[in-house]
């Protein structure tokens, strides 16, 4: 913890990092202004302000305001110091710099601050620029396929990623043996051959893979990537949170890779529909503006629970996971038209044997993870141990369950977490088993998760256990019945299973209020969301 204080010195204002380890942070403070976090435009069109707006909400939700809402104090009491609690100290600083220099308030240092944004941003362009060059050259030489034109296409992005999973598996379902269309989209990192080697592993049957790019439609783009560059710049001074030299080489390269995908778009011709596993960035979203404008219709496959801003696309149909979601997002824009698959209420099971706790804490998403490293993770099963201790269940009738994401971390993190889950007495997951497996435990604790909705499709209701839970937070999964924000509230959880028409109305009210939707769509009945006959396209074109 950090304290960061501004006070004003001959005239300018003096924005200084105390240090402050230790420092309790309130939960209300740390989610200030989440109730107006979505009041904010986005504009797929500012494909900067898009990319850095997101970047933003996904690093801090509560940063944004939290800036702000300082700086205005500041500004309408300049006679005294005014202190804010911030998780990083240097980050929250600069941008209380650049809102105050935003508000036409002088400050110190701030010629240094752009002189070093400046060359922060020239990097990040260089690095940008570099990698879609070999990105570009290596698509030139890649076997692609030409993709049939006035057909549905799928777009995936072929990393083996949670992302794709709900796509994949309508692709499974599609009928026939005949060749299905598929757009590689984002950044590379698997080749053309490689993803139609695991596309027919998952499914025997013939793929058409193309990438969007090439050198050719780089050549075109350069145009657009030019004035792309001159946007970039202005909307760097104005963000709020910076992001790191890193995370702007990566937002440049998705700014860069959306007009050269809207570039080779111009030159082929143009799909009915398309149907993602995943938009909103700038690389699919340029990419979808001009297959827009070209006449196709573009679909969002949801793969998750939204979590807010972050989840805005731009498609022209949203089909996401929950009625709740696809309401919610129907008052923040970006989606033409938000829907779900309606789902009737799964039968209640509520037996079972032992204990299972899922966990997504240690996830490159989650800004916590980032900040602390293994510490949320460790906090969690040592609550979770002390709750069945507490209750008299066995730690070895303890499951633990990580994100699937966990095997890729650094090696001293999944150390740590493993020594500490074995040291508990906690078993782990079986490998290679699927979700269905859940229905066999009676008490299931979930981080904020997906696995929420999917555990209720199945007839099991899951506990929240989220310290950090915000009183404003409008996810769906805030709506669950049985949340757990510290121990004692744990244990008052986990007792109420026990309570047998309790817990079974407890379920319901869920179901009522979070919505459940399908997630077993077949391409035909995604195209059906469109509203003409695009549905029966995709049977015709299977031979």
């Amino acid at each position: 913890m950090s304290l960061v204080r501004a006070t004003v010195r001959n005239g300018r204002w003096a924005v200084d990092v105390v240090d402050a380890a230790g420092v309790p942070r309130s939960l209300e403070a740390r989610f200030a202004g989440n109730a107006r976090l979505f009041d904010y435009p986005v504009d797929a069109r500012k494909a900067w302000r898009l990319e850095l707006d997101k970047s933003e909400t996904a690093a801090s939700p509560d940063e944004r305001d939290q800036v702000r809402a300082f700086v205005t104090a500041c500004i309408s009491d300049p006679g005294k110091p005014h202190v804010a609690e911030a998780w990083s100290g240097p980050t929250f600083r600069q941008a209380a710099v650049l809102e105050l220099l935003a508000r036409g308030q002088p400050v110190f240092g701030a010629a240094r601050l752009k002189i070093l944004q400046r060359w922060r941003f020239a990097a990040a362009s260089l690095i940008a620029t570099a990698t879609l060059l070999a990105s570009a050259v290596r698509a030139s030489f890649e076997r692609s396929d030409s993709l049939p034109p006035g057909q549905p296409w799928v777009a995936i992005f072929g990393d083996d990623a949670t992302r794709d999973r709900l796509l994949l598996r309508a692709l499974a379902m599609a009928p026939g043996k005949g060749p299905l269309p598929v757009l590689l989209v984002g950044r590379p990192r698997a080749g053309i051959r490689a993803v139609r080697h695991q596309l027919q592993n998952f499914q025997d049957r013939s793929y058409l893979v193309c990438r969007p790019s090439g050198l050719l439609s780089l050549l075109g783009a350069i145009p657009s990537i030019m004035r792309a560059l001159g946007q970039g710049v202005s909307e760097l001074d104005s963000a709020v949170a910076q992001p790191s030299t890193k995370e702007l080489a990566g937002i440049a390269f998705r700014v860069f890779s959306g007009y050269v995908a809207a570039q080779w778009q111009r030159r082929h011709a143009s799909p009915s529909a398309v149907i993602y596993s995943q938009t909103g960035l700038a690389d699919v979203s340029l990419l979808e503006l001009e297959q827009q404008r070209l006449g196709a219709t573009t679909m969002h496959l949801v793969h998750g629970v939204s979590l807010g801003r972050n989840f805005i696309g731009f498609s022209d149909v949203a089909i996401f996971q929950c009625r709740h979601d696809a309401s919610w997002h129907a008052l923040m824009g970006g989606y033409s038209r938000c829907t779900h698959a309606a789902l009737a209420p799964t039968p209640h099971i509520a037996e079972g044997e032992g204990w299972l706790l899922m966990s997504n804490l240690i996830h490159t998403m989650n800004p916590e993870y980032l900040r602390r490293g293994a510490a949320p993770e460790l906090e969690l099963l040592s609550a979770v141990a002390a709750c069945a201790k507490s209750e008299g269940m066995p730690a070895s009738e303890v499951t633990w369950k990580p994100h699937p994401s966990f095997a890729g971390q650094p090696a001293a993190i999944r150390s740590e977490v493993l020594a500490h889950v074995d040291a508990l007495g906690f078993r782990h997951w079986p490998q290679d088993t699927g979700i269905e497996h859940a229905k066999r435990f009676r008490v299931i604790l979930s981080t904020r998760s997906t696995v929420l909705l999917d555990l209720l499709r199945m007839g099991k209701l899951g506990i929240l256990v989220d310290l950090s839970t915000s009183p404003t937070d409008r996810t769906a999964t805030s709506l669950m019945p049985l949340v757990a924000r510290d121990q004692q509230q744990l244990l008052s959880c986990v007792g109420s299973t026990a309570r047998t028409e309790f817990f079974h109305a407890a379920y319901l009210k869920a179901w009522q209020d979070i919505g459940p939707g399908r997630t077993d769509l077949s391409l035909d009945q995604i195209l059906e969301f469109v509203g003409n006959d695009a549905g029966a396209a995709i049977t015709r074109m299977q031979p």
